[in-house]
């Protein structure tokens, strides 16, 4: 709010018509100085008729202008009535509403700062209101002339004192200044006046909550269709609503009886509104002077040791939900505020074209009582085109009731005690379980039966779309079990409500100690949700007891939803096109089905079918890439292209009789291609072999042709492994988590409440708490616990030797495409930049790489997946 400026004088009021602004610099500002005193010393000059008085001082001339008619003098001294030039005219009053008026001339229309000097030359007290009409008004003390109050009460005689009033448009050459007798009587001698050529202002309005005509009233609320001009403000506001069990606006017993009220607390005037609730709610109507304007809102206020967060909605009165998310304006700390007041900024917003009548309410989002704020007033500064910024919605749910020990009611009859909830349904088995209370732990207890996994639900009314930070408090106890949460729209049906997509967070309510007595807050998803309306959380158990409880409870207490930015969406955009090639080596061709071109590009992503059909003479022998990996060994095959690839069909020459050699393919267990190599026919096998091949986590048996067999045609040989009794561990936190040998199957899991991923160096590798993967060598996991997480793609990648480990996981909703390993011998490898690459076949989620011998000292792990939206991306280790 833009104040008046004062040296020893306060001013009381501001006008809509005459607005305040923030002074601004103008290029060589015009100053009209309007002089009451003369230059003489101690001079005394008869006071001139209205028409012949004219005095030029500076740029401005002013004349005599009038007074009322039981204001005898001006000054009334020992020459008769005059009018004194020492220090000004003197204004000497005997009663209430006397004026004295001097008439300016304005040679030049524009926006002013206006500033009077004056001299009090005795001690007595006064109000003197301050009004600058142009000559033309009919009524020269109307409100939306009313520059301000000079009041001078207490300031000793003999002193000269200043203020500068806001910011004025003068639109005319003839102006009336007036001085009148306010609330006190005495004198003041105006000295000099000026007008300060300034920016052009920006209107404000301004709402006053009291009733500022009466001492410490109370006067009961007006029916809403009652209009109500408040007496001293600029602004019109009456009564609108209020939220049910909201049971008044001020406690206060008035002629016996429990009112609604607006009260008036001397000094600062103010309407008390007592909550007793989160989410009780107060609203009244006021009317902006303007539709289609940009209106910056301030909010004055004072409040108490019970006060905490409020809300502040301004929604024009056709609204559907006026405490919709788009009306917020502000959420702000009212908390201990008794002595000063505080003022408060809110968000800007923009007039409706046609609606004038707008809706304010208060509301307390705190999550326990929020009482005692103290509205002072609401001023609404116009502004130019202005962005306008969301505010960031909160909501907040306290499951504790004030009244301790009181045993939940029937589905039918159970009230609303809280901020927007209400009780909604419990499995029938536990329904008439009197243990279901809320506990002297302020948090709602809930005992299922047993471990069947039982459920009870309440309902948050009137959320806002939107994504939200969830934090969760509750109580721990030793017979406190294993709770899944679940936040579901209303509109769900009940049997539906559990479903996994609506799953919030696990929580351990046990603690061999606990009584209620211990407080706990764990961060649950974040959660988008899609549409404004009622939404239903559940409490379910989720069928295991914790193994050092004896029974099965779940005490939750509060719930907070605080607005957030959505995450980014998961990896990087893939590259919209891929390039590849598919050809054929000597002795066979290829095709490809569909409408691809073999040597166009094709979007990432796309699968195409190609088939290898031999020549006369030859047969299929497998697929290969450029870097000449293996890829498949069917003739028909279908190939994703994710990456800048050319797929290569290998064929091989059937031997005649007469040729003096034959081919000989040598595979892992695998399936993968170790070598091929032509060998003279007649050879045995242990011959030909190749050197005795390796494979991760295994120790090599045989091949599957015998050393003694004699080779005469085309030969595939494999080689067999048995496992390696070799056993590798896995740390966490510089503990032993689980130990296995290569290949078996192993699970850490976080006892955390707030556990949000493992990571696998600079990698996320999982966001299950519980961890299930293949055990491939000795790796230290680190457990992140900030909160729950919602599940996205990852990809780790290991080094162990010679050897590359890949690990990813695709979740519940995205589509995993391809997941690998990318070679490169400089730079950073990407999907459509590297060397060579080894792709993952099996889906199993983990594989073994090695890169080839030919400089590629690069690595990085991918794994391509289209999210839930449909977008094709890709993630990359670190």
């Amino acid at each position: 709010m833009k104040r008046l400026l004062s040296v020893i004088l306060a001013v009381s009021m501001l006008l809509a018509l005459l607005p305040a602004m923030t002074v601004s610099a103008v290029e060589n500002p015009i100053t009209y100085t309007y002089d009451f005193r003369s230059t003489a010393t101690n001079g005394i000059v008869g006071v001139p008729t209205i028409d012949s008085y004219d005095k030029t001082t500076s740029q401005g001339k002013w004349m005599y202008y009038g007074m009322s008619d039981d204001l005898a003098a001006l000054y009334q001294g020992s020459y008769g009535y005059n009018r004194t030039m020492t220090y000004g005219f003197q204004v000497q009053t005997t009663a209430v509403g006397m004026y004295a008026q001097v008439k300016l001339n304005v040679p030049k229309s524009g926006a002013y700062i206006p500033t009077l000097t004056y001299y009090n030359n005795n001690a007595a007290s006064i109000d003197v209101e301050v009004f600058l009409a142009p000559v033309s008004a009919t009524d020269k003390f109307a409100a939306e002339y009313k520059l301000g109050n000079v009041n001078q009460r207490g300031v000793a005689a003999n002193n000269e004192g200043t203020v500068s009033f806001n910011a004025i448009t003068t639109t005319e050459t003839e102006y009336v200044l007036s001085f009148r007798i306010g609330t006190h009587v005495g004198n003041i001698a105006p000295a000099q006046f000026e007008l300060k050529e300034t920016d052009a202002p920006k209107v404000e309005y301004t709402y006053n909550f009291g009733w500022s005509q009466e001492t410490n009233a109370v006067r009961e609320v007006p029916d809403v269709t009652e209009y109500v001009a408040k007496s001293g403000t600029n602004g019109q506001w009456k009564y609108y609503g209020m939220s049910e069990g909201f049971a008044y606006l001020h406690n206060n017993t008035l002629s016996g009886t429990l009112k609604r009220t607006f009260e008036v607390t001397q000094p600062n005037n103010y309407m008390n509104i007592s909550f007793n609730a989160p989410g009780q709610y107060a609203s009244l109507m006021i009317e902006v002077p303007k539709t289609d304007t940009y209106y910056t809102p301030e909010f004055t206020y004072r409040s108490g040791s019970g006060s905490n967060a409020i809300k502040v909605y301004i929604a024009p009165k056709t609204a559907a939900n006026p405490r919709a998310k788009e009306y917020l304006k502000g959420i702000f700390n009212a908390y201990e505020k008794y002595s000063t007041g505080d003022t408060v900024t809110l968000e800007t917003f923009k007039s409706d074209a046609a609606e004038t009548e707008y809706i304010l309410t208060f509301e307390n989002a705190s999550t326990g009582s929020g009482n005692n704020l103290g509205a002072i007033s609401l001023t609404l500064s116009e502004e130019d085109a202005k962005e306008i910024k969301p505010v960031k919605e909160e909501y907040a749910f306290n499951f504790a009731l004030a009244t301790v020990g009181v045993a939940i009611s029937t589905l039918d009859t159970y009230a609303k005690t809280s901020r927007n909830w209400k009780y909604c349904d419990i499995v029938s088995s536990s329904k008439g379980n009197t243990n279901l209370e809320r506990t002297l732990a302020k948090c709602l207890n809930i005992v299922p039966t047993d471990s069947s996994g039982h459920w009870f639900s309440l309902t948050l009314e009137n959320i806002s779309a939107g994504t939200y930070d969830i934090d969760y408090t509750f109580t721990t106890v030793a017979q406190g079990g294993i709770g899944d949460l679940y936040l579901a729209p209303a509109s769900v049906s009940e049997n539906s409500r559990t479903n996994g997509e609506y799953k919030i967070g696990t929580i351990d309510y046990y603690e061999a100690d606990g009584a209620h007595t211990k407080e706990h807050t764990a961060k649950l998803l974040k959660t988008t949700l899609t549409a404004d309306g009622d939404y239903v959380i559940t409490f379910k158990h989720n069928g295991t007891k914790n193994s050092g409880s004896s029974g099965y409870q779940m005490n939750p207490a509060k719930l907070r939803l605080t607005e957030t930015e959505p995450d980014a969406a998961a990896g990087t955009e893939a590259d919209e096109k891929a390039s590849f090639t598919v050809q054929a080596e000597k002795g066979g061709r290829v095709s490809v089905a569909g409408d691809y071109d073999v040597v166009e590009d094709i979007e990432i992503g796309k699968s195409i079918n190609a088939t290898a059909t031999p020549d006369d003479g030859y047969v299929f022998a497998y697929w290969r890439n450029a870097a000449g990996t293996w890829l498949s060994s069917n003739a028909t095959e279908d190939f994703t292209i994710n990456t800048n690839t050319g797929i290569i069909a290998v064929f091989d020459k059937i031997p005649a009789e007469s040729d003096t050699e034959v081919p000989v393919y040598f595979y892992n267990e695998n399936g993968s291609l170790i070598d091929s190599k032509n060998v003279e026919k007649e050879k045995t096998f242990g011959v030909i072999k190749i050197a005795q091949p390796s494979l991760t986590g295994f120790v090599f048996d045989k091949w599957s042709v015998e050393d003694n067999a004699v080779i005469t045609k085309l030969t595939r040989a494999v080689a067999l492994y048995k496992a390696s009794d070799e056993t590798y561990d896995v740390t966490v936190g510089g503990t032993i988590a689980a130990s296995g040998n290569y290949g078996d199957f192993v699970t850490v899991t976080s006892s955390d409440n707030n556990f949000s991923y493992w990571m696998l160096g600079d990698d996320i590798v999982s966001y299950d708490k519980s961890f299930t993967f293949r055990v491939y060598g000795n790796i230290t996991l680190t457990e992140i616990c900030e909160g729950a997480k919602r599940a996205q793609p990852t990809v780790a990648l290991d080094v162990i030797g010679e050897n590359y480990f890949l690990g990813y996981t695709v979740p519940a909703g995205y589509v995993k495409i391809e997941a690998g390993i990318l070679f490169a011998k400089s730079g950073t490898p990407t999907i459509i930049n590297f060397n060579s690459k080894a792709s993952e076949k099996t889906g199993s989620g983990q594989f073994v790489a090695q890169a080839s011998t030919d400089g590629e000292t690069i690595a990085r792990g991918y794994v391509v997946f289209k999210n839930p939206e449909g977008e094709t991306r890709v993630m990359y280790t670190n």
